[in-house]
């Protein structure tokens, strides 16, 4: 069955760049850091009130509500 979708937040997590973190003091010029060490990343999972089907959003950096 078809429906509309109406999506709640269950749950919102943030994984802190490398210099937030202070592991950056630890790394040399040497090492490749990805898009995530350099921004953070917000996960936010969202589930849908009437069927309870769960989505997954991430994104760089910070995501403020």
């Amino acid at each position: 069955m078809f429906h509309k979708h109406t999506w709640k937040e269950i749950a919102r997590t943030y994984a802190p760049t490398m210099i937030e973190s202070g592991l950056i003091e630890y790394l040399n010029g040497n090492v490749r850091m990805s898009p995530v060490m350099i921004n953070g990343q917000t996960t936010i999972l969202w589930e849908c009130e009437d069927c309870h089907e769960r989505e997954k959003e991430e994104m760089l950096g910070k995501e403020i509500k």
